[in-house]
C-alpha cells in the first residue's frame, strides 16, 4: 500500500508543478542529469511547495495543498500521518540537499517524524483560536 500511495504523491507532485516547472526523471535519470534537477527545478518547487498558488483566487491554496487534493479526493479523509507521510515525499523529492529521488526509508522517517511534530503543534493552535 505504502508504494502505490508513494507512487500517487509522485503523480501528483509533478502534475501539479507541470512539465514546464518540474520536468519529469526517473530511477534511470544519470547522475550529473538529476543533480541539475535537484539544483534547478526541484530547488525551485521545493522553495514553492507551500507558497501560495499566484494565479489561485484563494491566496491560501499552495502547491502542497493542491498535490494532497490530487492524492485524496477528500483530503478530511487523509490521517495525519498520511499528510505528513505526503509532505515528506514530496520534499525529499524535491530537496537539494537530499542526491537522489529514491524514497528512502532512514530520510523518510527522519521527514515523518519532524512533519508529524508540526501538525501536532498546528492542530493545537487551531483549537486554541
Amino acid at each position: 500500500m505504502r508504494g502505490s500511495l508513494t507512487s500517487r504523491i509522485k503523480e501528483a507532485l509533478f502534475s501539479i508543478f507541470g512539465e514546464g516547472n518540474l520536468p519529469s526523471v526517473n530511477m534511470n535519470t544519470g547522475p550529473t542529469e538529476l543533480s541539475r534537477w535537484k539544483t534547478g527545478p526541484a530547488k525551485e518547487c521545493y522553495k514553492k511547495l507551500f507558497e501560495p498558488i499566484s494565479n489561485q483566487e484563494d491566496s491560501q491554496v499552495t502547491y502542497m495543498s493542491r498535490i494532497l487534493e490530487k492524492v485524496w479526493s477528500d483530503t478530511s479523509k487523509a490521517s495525519d500521518v498520511l499528510v505528513a507521510f505526503a509532505v515528506s515525499v514530496c520534499e525529499s523529492i524535491l530537496s537539494p540537499n537530499i542526491e537522489s529521488i529514491q524514497i528512502k526509508e532512514e530520510i523518510l522517517k527522519q521527514k515523518l517524524k519532524k512533519n508529524e511534530v508540526c501538525f501536532t503543534i498546528l492542530c493545537k493552535q487551531r483549537k486554541l483560536n
